[in-house]
């Protein structure tokens, strides 16, 4: 059995290595077995709390808890020490991925700068020369919250049971197919795994760090009772019919441990678990005592009790908890209009703003439904010449100074200056207010007549309305938006209906292509190769939402697209089948001169940097990050690494 000691002197290897400032994860496999001395005891690695418990046996010894490798977290600032409570904001269960990217855990991540891929959850892994195979290898000794261990069934689970279980989805996710073929995941070992493609899948493990992605895990020790693979129907029966739902797949869903982070009763290999309910006031999350990561000194991490999110009714209530020194740190929700306000509270607050990088192209920008059910609204979306005249009729400088307090770019819905691929043709393509050359534009697509209020007709003589719906749970959005219903309707003669909605709302009628117009704000960008999701028609926030269908379905569902958007999947689809990475560089930027020519989301401003509260007794929080979902988003500052400061 290995001991506490061995465990703190393997941590101190990395003391060398160079340190980012964000709390750098380091793989610490190859320091496996090597003979060292400390002066630590096992008491001293661990929180009081976990201490406690063992000394009274009903936890297992330190040594017991820890994988033989743990990964080693390098503070931000210092090694921290245990206790307290953190505390934050949330919305409620439509709030979640706030949550899950400041604690969430990949099997893979990326680097803080997203120029490479480094296993995180995983202990190794490797990569055939024809990136067709990838060996994956988890960390011998590492556990779940509940103590069970974690092993290759796990990674096999998650991928044969779930991801390609037909009861469960009626098509695999498009980042393991290939040529039509999902992947053939085979079990090696207790801990390892190799994934098989019928093609080369050069980016691979870049298209599964994001932090929506990194699932290729599950704890099926507790997840088998609620599969037909492994249970008898009649137990699963009755089962599902003590839960309320019909059959073993929706039994399945309900208990899955796709959210476990919010359930009391699904084991996590996060830095917290729930402990009551997600629905109350305060919803508390305690550390899990089986936690894989340790600081440099070889301490367990978390270095804090308890996370608590605080239940608020709306985003305007977040500022107002900031200001009055009631969150400990809050990233979520945390919007450029209230820069005021937070700077001059600091000291009531006891709180310091931080401004994270970030990789937002346009926050927001606008996109056009090209599926929309409306034929007539349709053929107008469809048309470049539409969008580049609503994209003329934006005063983008007025929307930086009103909102951003001239701290944004006005630009195009494009990549950023750190995107290797980005492109200054495509950023101000379209941006100059001119709203001559908009109503020349409008009136060439036919656009011509107007109604007796000088709004224009549309080819069937109804007047044209641009309605707009949208989730305001980001961004400045509401003040962005009545500034361009003024513009277009004053200057361009196009009438404009604003609604906000539900985010769950929002999502289902994207999904079901009942939106006309929308918005969203361009994240998700900070490695084009990794992440297309702005690019291609493969989430709800692309302008076409029956080509998306038609996409994550594989083609048996929606519409297939055609010209150029068919073009940016099929760039997609070869990007993923290369493993030369010139060519997919070649590729990369060929989608780019697409999105260039056709501009097929509408810029406002971006460039803009995260605000961050960190209240002053909470400390390790790093002064900059690259806030981006690719590299884990929040999660890329390692909150594990956080601590109290009474």
């Amino acid at each position: 059995m290995r001991t506490a000691l061995a465990v703190s002197l393997l941590a101190l290897l990395v003391l060398s290595s160079p340190a980012w400032a964000g709390g750098t994860t380091e793989p610490s496999g190859s320091a496996a077995g090597e003979a060292m001395t400390t002066t630590a005891s096992a008491s001293d690695q661990q929180a009081p709390m976990l201490a406690a418990l063992v000394a009274s046996g009903e936890l297992p010894p330190l040594a017991e808890r820890l994988p033989e490798a743990p990964m080693v977290v390098q503070p931000a600032e210092e090694i921290g020490s245990y206790g307290g409570e953190m505390v934050r904001a949330w919305l409620g269960i439509g709030d979640r991925w706030g949550m899950r990217k400041l604690i969430g855990e990949g099997i893979v991540q990326f680097a803080q700068d997203a120029s490479q891929v480094e296993a995180n959850v995983l202990d190794s892994f490797e990569i055939s020369p024809d990136a067709t195979v990838y060996t994956l290898r988890t960390r011998p000794g590492m556990k779940w919250s509940d103590g069970e261990p974690f092993t290759a069934d796990d990674v096999m689970f998650a991928v044969n049971d779930i991801l390609l279980n037909t009861d469960l989805r009626p098509s695999p996710p498009s980042h393991i197919v290939t040529v039509g073929q999902p992947v053939v995941a085979e079990k090696v070992d207790d801990h390892t795994v190799t994934f098989t493609f019928a093609e080369p899948y050069g980016n691979f493990l870049e298209a599964i760090s994001l932090s929506y992605y990194g699932r290729y895990y599950q704890p099926s020790h507790y997840l088998k009772q609620f599969h037909a693979s492994y249970t008898p129907a009649a137990e699963l029966s009755k089962l599902a019919s003590e839960a309320g739902v019909n059959g073993w797949p929706e039994l399945f869903k309900l208990r899955w441990a796709d959210e476990d982070f919010l359930k009391q009763e699904v084991p996590t290999v996060y830095a917290w678990k729930a402990v009551n309910d997600f629905s109350q006031p305060r919803f508390v999350m305690e550390r899990n005592p089986y936690f894989w990561k340790v600081d440099t000194a070889g301490n367990q991490l978390p270095y804090v009790d308890n996370l608590t999110n605080v239940l608020v009714e709306s985003i305007d209530i977040i500022p107002l908890k900031a200001v009055s020194g009631e969150l400990d740190f809050q990233v979520r929700h945390v919007l450029f209009k209230d820069f005021t306000l937070f700077m001059e509270n600091r000291s009531q607050g006891d709180y310091r703003v931080l401004q994270w990088d970030t990789t937002v192209g346009a926050d927001p920008y606008f996109f056009p439904n090209l599926t929309v059910k409306d034929p007539v609204l349709r053929k107008l979306f469809e048309t470049p010449e539409f969008r580049f005249a609503l994209s003329l009729g934006i005063k983008r400088d007025e929307i930086n100074q009103l909102i951003w307090s001239d701290q944004a770019t006005p630009r195009q819905a494009s990549l950023t200056r750190n995107s290797k691929y980005y492109s200054e043709q495509w950023a101000n393509s379209y941006i100059d207010y001119d709203p001559g050359r908009a109503n020349q534009l409008l009136d060439e697509v036919g656009l011509v007549n107007r109604d007796a209020n000088g709004f224009r007709l549309r080819s069937d003589g109804e007047t044209l309305v641009l309605n707009i719906e949208y989730a305001s749970v980001f961004g400045p959005w509401d003040d962005t938006v009545n500034l361009v219903k003024g513009w277009w309707e004053n200057d361009l003669g196009i009438r404009v209906a604003i609604r906000t909605i539900d985010r769950a709302l929002w999502d289902s009628k994207a999904t079901g292509n009942e939106l006309q117009m929308s918005m969203w704000f361009m994240d998700s960008i900070a490695n084009l190769v990794a992440s297309p999701i702005r690019f291609v028609p493969m989430s709800i926030q692309w302008g076409g939402a029956a080509y998306t269908e038609w996409y994550t379905s594989g083609g048996r569902s929606g519409e297939e697209p055609t010209g150029d958007v068919r073009e940016l999947i099929d760039l997609w689809e070869a990007i993923k089948s290369t493993a030369d990475k010139e060519e997919q560089d070649r590729l990369a930027r060929r989608m780019v001169e697409i999105h260039q020519q056709n501009v097929f989301m509408i810029g406002t401003v971006g460039e803009v940097r995260q605000l961050v509260i960190a209240s002053n007794r909470l400390r390790n929080v790093p002064e900059n990050v690259l806030h981006d979902n690719v590299t884990r988003a929040t999660g890329n500052a390692v909150s594990a690494q956080f601590f109290i400061r009474e």
